[in-house]
């Protein structure tokens, strides 16, 4: 983990594994962090701390209609860690970060959001369709998708697209 600017960017440092909910984050990562949110609300007038609210539901959960306005804040699901990832990924340069996050931010929220978890999507989950295998030598989880199962439920018309990527998007 960085503890300054110099070890951070310098060449061969160690790759910095960042989960959310962990917060182990160092007080220099934890300051510049920081530091990034200030110009993204006085550049950009983008306040991520703010969670954006998305509006009404309808019954099975998902939204009526997203609202482009980017100023509103961040959506629910970002974390200081998404933050700290284009720190190390942007090599620590802070115009890059903030152009970065600013689009990241429009691209999220320009699309109408739906739940992660919904209804439909825990009985295709419940259908057998999906297995999670524990996780491969770099910690990516192995799941095994039963393809004969999936065909069924698509030719029963119980599985459609918006179903099948809410269930991705979920395990993502």
């Amino acid at each position: 983990m960085a503890t300054s600017l110099e070890q951070a960017t310098k060449k061969g440092f160690q790759r910095r594994w960042v989960f959310e909910g962990w917060d182990n984050y160092t007080d220099f990562e934890k300051s510049y962090a920081q530091e990034i949110k200030d110009i993204m609300k006085d550049k950009y007038a983008i306040d991520v701390d703010i969670k954006k609210e998305y509006g009404p539901k309808d019954p099975k959960g998902f939204y009526y209609e997203g609202t482009r306005d980017v100023v509103s804040g961040a959506d629910r699901d970002f974390q200081i860690a998404d933050i700290v990832r284009y720190m190390y990924g942007r090599r620590f340069n802070k115009n890059d970060i903030c152009t970065s996050l600013k689009n990241h931010l429009e691209w999220r929220q320009t699309f109408i959001p739906f739940p992660k978890l919904n209804d439909a999507v825990l009985t295709l989950l419940n259908s057998g369709i999906l297995y999670l295998h524990g996780r491969a030598i770099d910690q990516s989880p192995i799941m095994i998708l039963d393809f004969k199962n999936l065909s069924r439920l698509l030719k029963e018309k119980k599985v459609d697209n918006y179903i099948f990527c809410g269930l991705h998007n979920m395990l993502a």
